[in-house]
């Protein structure tokens, strides 16, 4: 989602103003929770199309139901990205991959409009290795990923940052102490596993930092409301520390970059791109199930140049996230990354691995093709 958003800036910059966005409306399936991306692309006065698309399951044994629905989903998200297309008339689709631009970027190229993919992971999913036969050129934020697509299409750009994160231009984050700052994300949605270690040790992890948590908004888990109900709970001179949060928008995202010592988050694609631009020191959990442990491999992007510690969730507990925590402040205390090289080393070998044209490099390709 982010890396979309990069690119319509600088588009509108250059003096585009007529986009439409294809995304899921709503946070999950019967939920009447508006999704971040939603919320977001409204607020960017963007118009919205929900596309109700089906996915292609590898494995029918964990939800035989589910992957049932997912099917007879599939023909009907192709009927309405025809409708969605016909009507809008684009002269050009811009994916960022994912099941739903599947049957978009399908009927786009059957209807004649030009075609382009970007691929954020460090390997590809099921999706992004068909949309390549449809797209006139693959865009690529790793090198590493070059041999999973056509050479005549693939460019690598590297992926695009949102401008937001180096400008603080809110001020929503207030402290009254000089303790470090941890930010704690599971993405937009939130992780469930992640928020219930953070839960667990509480107490003891703001004892010696400042956290900004952001929890998601799920119907289901309801961690918003615990995290709430906890802030409550806590002793008076704890309560200030802890700021939790449902989703961290554009205008402040910058401020909690600015003001973050420490990341604890997923490694999706776009937030390790993204801290690893900002130099800021991560404990990644990885998600262990997405295709081809992308999660990992990303993570281990940061791990590599001394950035990140990886904890996998098979191990997440409150305990070992503790632990894990004590030891990346042992390491900011003594100004060194994960790899015991100076701290400055590390954040500098971390943007060395960054292109942060990435945005207006798509953008080039964009306009070469609308020539």
């Amino acid at each position: 989602m982010t890396p979309a958003f990069a690119v319509i800036s600088e588009l509108r910059r250059r003096g585009y103003q007529r986009f439409f966005w294809v995304g899921h409306k709503f946070n999950q399936a019967g939920s009447k929770v508006t999704s971040p991306e939603f919320q977001t692309v409204k607020k960017m006065n963007i118009p919205f199309f929900d596309l109700k698309a089906g996915k292609l399951n590898r494995s029918w044994q964990d939800n035989r139901f589910g992957s049932i629905i997912n099917l007879i989903k599939i023909p009907w998200g192709f009927v309405q990205s025809l409708w969605i297309l016909v009507r809008v008339r684009p002269h050009i689709i811009v994916s960022f991959g994912g099941y739903l631009a599947l049957p978009i970027v399908i009927v786009g190229k059957l209807l004649g409009r030009r075609v382009v993919t970007h691929e954020q992971t460090v390997t590809t999913g099921l999706t992004n290795k068909i949309l390549p036969y449809f797209a006139d050129k693959v865009m690529l934020s790793w090198p590493s990923s070059l041999v999973h697509y056509p050479q005549n299409k693939a460019v690598i750009t590297g992926n695009p940052l949102r401008p937001e994160i180096f400008t603080p231009d809110s001020h929503q984050f207030q402290f009254k102490n000089n303790l470090p700052v941890v930010y704690v994300t599971g993405g937009n949605q939130g992780s469930h596993k992640v928020n219930q270690a953070i839960f667990d040790q509480l107490h003891e992890i703001l004892e010696i930092c400042n956290v900004i948590h952001q929890t998601g908004n799920s119907s289901v888990t309801k961690d918003a409301d615990q995290a709430n109900q906890l802030k409550l709970s806590l002793p008076d001179h704890l309560r200030d520390r802890y700021i939790p949060k449902t989703f961290i928008f554009e205008n402040e995202i910058g401020e909690v970059f600015a003001k973050a010592d420490l990341v604890i988050a997923r490694s999706g694609a776009n937030t390790t791109y993204e801290i690893l631009a900002t130099g800021k020191m991560a404990i990644f959990i990885p998600i262990p199930w997405v295709t081809h442990n992308e999660q990992y491999l990303n993570a281990k992007v940061a791990s590599d140049v001394g950035m990140a510690l990886i904890l996998e969730e098979a191990r997440l507990n409150g305990i070992n996230l503790k632990n894990a925590l004590d030891l990346a402040m042992r390491h900011l205390r003594q100004n060194k990354g994960f790899n015991d090289k100076p701290l400055a080393e590390a954040r500098a070998a971390a943007k060395g691995v960054v292109r942060f044209d990435a945005d207006k490099s798509i953008v080039d390709i964009i306009e070469s093709l609308l020539s």
